[in-house]
């Protein structure tokens, strides 16, 4: 990297001179730049450069408050030959060659006209160049304005801009005093080995407490499992009130190649975070995370949809992570864990494959975590001293993490307590299997249905039918209780039309033991219902008043 000995004797009270020190100090630029860019330090004040084998950043700085006659000028044709040369300065990541990035900065007293904007205008990051990214600014100083043709993400440096006019300077002193922010040793990240831990042990408990059929994934439990053991479905949670499967989809997965993704996307951002945060804070903004991801789930999902997954958990690290990880020090190790994380996070957010084995991959919760993990990441980087090795109220991320853990205890406690209407439920006929056996003509045919669906009370009712018919009415009425009693034990399963049907059958059983008052009494509900088919056989039997 080449030495700059310029000509500029800036004003030692203009910002221009401030920007330049605090460059230095806080960002690790050095005076000068590589001879391939030589050519802009004609064109500028003072030219800064960094590297790292991975990136080069080149930033031009023109000092108008000094010489308000003073332009940025440089051919952007000439530019873009400029970073075409320094290309072999920067790396790649995985497929990905880095960008050699110019920024052009010109400190004036006054915002920039309409000459300006177009002159400085043409340097932009073009579509078709994505190795070359110039972009410039207008720093005013008189009403601590930012003025910028970068794009969107580039312009995010336009607020640290702003705040550098407007926040009271800091001396030389200050300035390398703060240079390097304190970052706490790397360790193994515990907490994330033992999240793994328990995805596995749920994964074995899923294959062992199946419920009903299985999906055509590979160790796949099934939709019925996965909804047994705290799936999240909308009308679970708002119609029956079963809150807690906020908490437990954050640990069940689809089969084999979803907990394989989900465990290598925690362990990547795990693997960066913990030892950066803390273990209190990881595990809080995983719990974060998953509630977030639970919460978007539930309000952009279709109601049918069983969402399952610790997506969402995982997203808001990987998002949490890349925020944070500016807090390390500029170089490859910072780059390698930034690129990491974002080649992960960024294609996790686009739903290519929204079903899988008939189960939702739930791209809703992969954008509620990347958002709340975003935001928490970022609060967590401004409020964290320079001096301190770990964030801030860590106190607060020990009782949220803690609050976690408990309440996922009690929701798999609550888990185990529905297990049993669950693994009723999942011993139920489809039905297209309902519709062949209500054709069953024999009561030795309605009797195997009986034992091979038990818990289902259709299959009771289809053997009491055949049991009447063939004039065995103590059968019928027992069959008719069994299954009264199996569908009361499957609440919201059935629709209320089957518990009249059930009912009423009963009445007519009864009657015809002679059981006058029993009848009326099993009838009185059947008859209130209103006209169903079952309604209208019992007035024709003087059953209803």
């Amino acid at each position: 990297m080449t030495d700059q000995s310029p000509s500029w004797a800036p004003d030692p009270n203009g910002f221009a001179a401030y920007l330049v020190k605090y460059l230095i100090a806080r960002e690790r630029y050095h005076i000068g730049t590589v001879p391939e860019a030589a050519a802009l330090q004609a064109a500028a004040d003072i030219v800064l450069s960094r590297t790292d084998g991975l990136s080069l950043y080149i930033t031009a700085i023109v000092d108008r408050e000094t010489n308000p006659d003073r332009r940025f000028v440089f051919d952007r044709q000439e530019l873009e030959a400029i970073g075409a040369a320094c290309a072999k300065y920067c790396g790649s990541v995985g497929r990905t060659k880095l960008p050699v990035v110019v920024n052009i900065i010109e400190v004036a007293a006054t915002p920039p006209g309409d000459a300006d904007k177009a002159r400085l205008g043409v340097y932009r990051k073009s579509s078709y160049n994505a190795r070359f990214v110039p972009q410039a600014w207008v720093l005013s100083t008189g009403d601590k304005s930012v003025w910028s043709s970068a794009s969107f993400a580039g312009r995010l440096q336009s607020g640290r801009y702003q705040r550098l006019m407007r926040q009271p300077r800091q001396s030389d002193a200050e300035l390398a005093a703060s240079g390097a922010p304190a970052v706490q040793p790397g360790g193994r990240p515990v907490v994330t080995f033992g999240l793994l831990a328990v995805f596995v042990l749920v994964f074995l408990a899923e294959q062992i407490f199946r419920v009903g059929g299985t999906s055509e994934g590979f160790f796949g439990p099934g939709v019925e499992t996965l909804a047994a053991l705290g799936g999240l479905q909308r009308p679970l949670v708002l119609d029956q009130g079963e809150w807690y499967r906020l908490l437990t989809p954050i640990f069940l997965h689809a089969d084999l190649a979803h907990i394989g993704l989900n465990s290598f996307a925690l362990f990547l951002a795990g693997r960066s975070l913990e030892p950066l945060v803390g273990r209190w804070w990881y595990l809080a903004l995983f719990f974060i995370g998953g509630v977030s991801g639970s919460l978007t789930s539930l309000l952009l999902n279709p109601p049918e949809i069983v969402s399952i997954g610790a997506s969402g958990a995982s997203m808001a690290l990987l998002a949490a992570g890349y925020l944070c990880s500016f807090r390390l020090p500029w170089g490859a190790a910072r780059n390698q864990a930034q690129m990491g994380l974002i080649s992960v996070l960024i294609p996790s957010l686009l739903p290519l494959a929204m079903l899988q084995t008939g189960v939702h991959v739930d791209y809703a919760a992969h954008l509620g975590g990347a958002v709340s993990g975003g935001i928490a990441g970022l609060a967590l980087f401004r409020i964290w001293p320079l001096d301190q090795p770990l964030p801030r109220f860590r106190q607060l991320a020990a009782m949220l993490a803690i609050i976690g853990i408990g309440s996922t205890v009690l929701s798999f406690a609550l888990v185990a307590q529905h297990y049993a209407f669950w693994a009723a439920a999942g011993n139920l006929m489809s039905d297209d299997e309902a519709a062949a056996a209500d054709r069953s003509q024999t009561v030795a045919e309605t009797a195997a249905l009986v034992q091979r669906y038990s818990a289902d009370p259709r299959a009771h009712l289809l053997h009491a039918l055949r049991l009447l018919s063939a004039g065995d009415d103590s059968g019928g009425e027992a069959e008719l209780r069994t299954a009264l009693a199996r569908n009361t034990a499957l609440p919201g399963i059935f629709k209320p039309e089957l518990d009249l049907e059930l009912q009423g059958y009963l009445a007519l059983a009864l009657a015809r033991q002679g059981k006058t008052a029993e009848a009326q009494d099993a009838a009185r509900q059947v008859c209130a219902a209103g006209s169903t088919q079952i309604a209208s056989v019992l007035r024709q039997s003087s059953l209803c008043p």
